[in-house]
């Protein structure tokens, strides 16, 4: 499944792109996220390509540790990863693009689900994804813009 989004927010592009991608710009703005580090290095540094990563989700009694890796990073503009936990897959690209003195945010998240169970409830997991990353856009332009 694909959700994307797009949010302007009112800060040059490179002032966001660490919160977009060192962990722990992201551990600021998504919801849920409880832990993020890269597996070597700082979680203030920006990931190069290759940079591995560990994350923790929790939504209600719900967690999701993933294993992922970095494979888009051109500062200040795209950044991309792609990360794996049990029966599910994550590809996340995101690009900014000036507009005027502030940023269009444009995310697009591929969802694998490997699981029948979780198959047969994509629509609400669809829906609920789509809902939490709305929040998180959100959260993130009130942030950059505070």
């Amino acid at each position: 499944m694909e959700i994307e989004h797009q949010i302007d927010i009112a800060v040059p592009p490179a002032e966001l792109y660490p919160r977009i991608a060192t962990s722990a710009g992201q551990l600021e703005w998504i919801g849920g996220l409880v832990s993020a580090a890269p597996t070597e290095g700082s979680a203030d540094a920006l990931p190069e390509v290759g940079t591995r990563f560990r994350q923790r989700l929790e939504r209600g009694p719900i967690h999701i540790d993933l294993e992922g890796r970095v494979t888009v990073a051109q500062a200040p503009i795209r950044f991309g990863f792609e990360a794996e936990g049990r029966d599910v897959t994550f590809t996340v690209q995101v690009e900014l693009v000036a507009a005027g003195s502030g940023t269009r945010m444009r995310q697009k998240t591929v969802v694998g689900l490997g699981n029948f169970a979780l198959k047969l409830m994509s629509g609400k997991i669809r829906s609920e994804l789509d809902q939490k990353q709305t929040e998180d856009l959100a959260r993130l332009k009130q942030l950059a813009e505070a």
